[in-house]
């Protein structure tokens, strides 16, 4: 009995030295945390946490891209960005170099939406390849003299419209330039230097420069069939729209609009209980509501939408309601306020509609997209077999509701024989490689890209006239070895990219689409 006692003393004190000790490491912990706020270290700790936890998307060249982190005109995050490597951050809105060059390539009026586009992506490469450099310079202990700033200056700055540098002027200012702050100066020429230093000049082979010579001289005439994944078939894609037929039905919508207040919305939820019992009086009850200014607006559609097209709230609602009626609740619509639906007219889903078509075709792809890749691929063989068997290329595609399509003229291989496939993409660029030099008539195998596949083959094409070559031998032999150092560059800053984990979200920051409608406009 007296162990006993003893045992629930000695337990009796283990709990209160845990109590002691978890109150102890309480104070310790607020203590911390108060140090921490004074410090202004929790942002920092925040901004940290918040990327480590971001939802990473590794891309084919290595980088990764973090989509909530991208800097978007909906994103006002100011620590969003376009890309980022080694610390630094590609943001629109700096007084720096990307952000002038972006602004000349936006203002150019003889570049179209996709040159421009992909000026805006090479800038950006530039500048990621550009912080790399530099950082290198720098591991390497390069140094740039003020001699080699001040050269650079009096040539962006004091060269005339003759191309000749103005000394005098130069010598008049001589006092006012800062080399100190010349930072933009001394990173082109310390990258300039390291460039320069790494890659040097290579040898270069007589076949190299045929090579050369021939992908700048060679032009070919392509024929090519499209399947893009949401090439569909009219039954198919018939079926589908029956058995999703709300999802395609289309609204004409009256909305009375009240503002985003208490007592707003008790006025509305009066208006609301009124018009379910006779929706007949919308126009009567909306028009004496504005009289008296307790609504903001009446809107009336004037032409069809999908449900989704509305905001949420609407869209919720209106499957459910029917033509005529009013909704049975009221919607609260962000940043506008407590709205009254009433049904104006409907338009049951057709396929003939070619906004339903549309929308149909992507949701089914979004819905169905292993099965609609292995219809585009299982289509894109079938063509590629008869083909090969001596078919003509125009009628097997047309027999497969494939439109072939053939360019007008014969084209280099830095033009855009394929305006489905991205140059910027390592694998789409091989293809366009692989079909450029391939033999004449003979179609390449099926190419499964982003969205479809593509058949395609070269008609004929126009080789180089060595003669001309031979002639011009010594100017080729520089070119050659120029775009061997590019060559040599793009591989190492390719690896360097995968090496320092750069972040690459320019494509959610800069769409590709944005730029066709810019086209579009033109």
């Amino acid at each position: 009995m007296e162990e006993m006692k003893n045992n629930e003393k000695n337990d009796n004190k283990k709990d209160v030295k845990v109590s002691k000790n978890f109150f102890v490491y309480l104070i310790i912990g607020l203590i911390i945390i108060t140090f921490v706020i004074s410090a202004g270290v929790i942002p920092g700790i925040i901004n940290f946490v918040d990327e480590i936890v971001q939802r990473k998307e590794v891309n084919p060249d290595g980088t990764i891209s973090i989509e909530r982190m991208a800097q978007t005109r909906e994103n006002n995050n100011p620590d969003s960005y376009i890309g980022k490597v080694l610390g630094h951050k590609i943001q629109f809105g700096r007084d720096d170099t990307f952000n002038r060059r972006y602004e000349y390539i936006m203002n150019m009026p003889n570049l179209g939406g996709y040159e421009k586009y992909r000026e805006v992506r090479n800038i950006y490469e530039d500048e990621i390849q550009k912080t790399i450099g530099m950082y290198n310079a720098k591991k390497m202990d390069i140094t740039v003299s003020n001699k080699s700033v001040l050269r650079l200056i009096a040539k962006n700055r004091y060269t005339g419209a003759d191309g000749k540098i103005d000394y005098d002027r130069l010598r008049s200012e001589i006092n006012k330039i800062n080399l100190n702050d010349s930072e933009e100066i001394k990173n082109e020429l310390l990258l300039e230097n390291y460039e320069y230093d790494y890659f040097g000049h290579l040898p270069v082979s007589y076949s190299e420069v045929v090579f050369s010579y021939g992908i700048n001289n060679t032009k070919v005439k392509v024929k090519y069939a499209d399947i893009p994944f949401n090439n569909i078939s009219n039954e198919k894609l018939a079926e589908y729209v029956a058995n999703n037929s709300v999802k395609f039905r289309q609204y004409k919508i009256g909305k009375i609009v009240f503002a985003d207040t208490a007592a707003a919305k008790r006025d509305a939820e009066k208006t609301l209980m009124e018009l379910t019992v006779d929706p007949t009086q919308f126009d009567a009850i909306s028009e004496k509501l504005k009289k008296e200014n307790k609504i903001i607006n009446v809107i009336n559609d004037s032409s069809f939408r999908f449900a989704d097209d509305y905001d949420k709230q609407i869209a919720d609602v209106l499957a459910t309601t029917e033509l005529g009626k009013v909704c049975n609740k009221l919607a609260a619509e962000p940043n506008v306020g407590y709205t009254i639906v009433k049904v104006l007219d409907t338009k049951n889903a057709d396929i003939a509609d070619n906004a339903v078509a549309s929308k149909a075709k992507n949701a089914y792809v979004m819905e169905n997209r292993a099965l609609a890749e292995l219809d585009s691929q299982t289509k894109a063989k079938e063509i590629f077999d008869k083909v090969v068997a001596g078919e003509d290329m125009a009628t097997v595609s047309s027999s497969a509701g494939i439109q072939m399509v053939s360019s007008d003229n014969e084209m280099l291989l830095t033009d855009n024989i394929l305006p489905m496939l991205d140059f910027s993409d390592d694998k789409d660029m091989e293809f366009i490689t692989k079909l450029f030099f391939s033999k004449i008539g003979t179609p390449v195998e099926p190419y499964k890209y982003a969205n479809g596949v593509v058949v395609a083959c070269v008609e004929s094409r126009t080789e180089i006239d060595t003669e001309a070559m031979e002639a011009d031998i010594e100017k080729l032999v520089k070119s050659s070895d120029s775009m061997k150092v590019a060559a040599l560059r793009q591989d190492f800053y390719r690896e360097e990219k995968k090496k320092h984990k750069v972040v690459d979200n320019f494509h959610y920051a800069i769409r590709i689409q944005d730029f066709f409608n810019m086209n579009q406009g033109q």
